[in-house]
């Protein structure tokens, strides 16, 4: 079994389990002053699922665009699909 976490900022994580990969929150487009994470949402090309922890803007940004590129659904509490929903 081939396991990778990547941590991609604040929350964001993306885990690969023998290819199948998810997105644990989103938030990957931030200011130029934050570190850089070498990726931004507009650069995921690939993801089976995203999970959102919660609404703040820190988790949820950028989920949006990461399910139009993909055309995954995301997945979370009723607070950030409704949020999610709001964004198309």
């Amino acid at each position: 079994m081939t396991v990778t976490l990547d941590w991609l900022g604040c929350a964001t994580f993306r885990l690969s389990v023998n290819g199948l990969v998810i997105f644990l929150d989103t938030f990957m487009d931030r200011v130029s002053t934050a570190p850089d994470v070498e990726l931004t949402s507009a650069d995921v090309t690939e993801t089976d699922a995203l999970l959102i922890g919660h609404s703040h803007f820190d988790h949820i940004a950028g989920a949006d665009v990461i399910a139009k590129r993909t055309g995954r659904t995301r997945s979370g509490r009723t607070r950030p699909r409704a949020s999610c929903a709001r964004r198309g």
